[in-house]
């Protein structure tokens, strides 16, 4: 058993597997919205281990977003990982923390 300081933070996340793919849609469709080109050619995708277990068959939904964009061409190729735990920024605040439950999407290609 590991300890706890004295007056934890305690966080505690509820969702359902339909909350899961909709944040994962939503982070596909802001990624590809804010993407500076005409179309990226590679998805770098890190999504939470727990995500998987959560999600069991239904997992491979996660890039349905990013694999066929509403109203656009078809989409990148995937590449990804699932991860433990995630460290990255928030937003647009500068400041980098660690994340847990997440799907992060990065977008790769040409600005043409």
């Amino acid at each position: 058993m590991g300890t706890f300081p004295d007056n934890p933070r305690i966080r505690i996340t509820e969702y359902s597997r339909d909350d899961l793919l909709q944040a994962a849609a939503q982070a596909a469709g802001q990624a590809l919205a804010e993407y500076p080109g005409a179309a990226p050619e590679l998805a770098l995708l890190f999504s939470c281990a727990s995500r998987r277990r959560i999600l069991g068959s239904r997992a491979p939904r996660e890039h349905a977003a990013l694999l066929h964009p509403a109203n656009g061409p078809p989409g990148p190729r995937l590449f990804g990982m699932y991860a433990y735990g995630e460290i990255g920024p928030v937003g647009g605040t500068g400041r980098t923390c660690f994340h847990n439950d997440t799907y992060a999407v990065l977008l790769l290609g040409d600005e043409s």
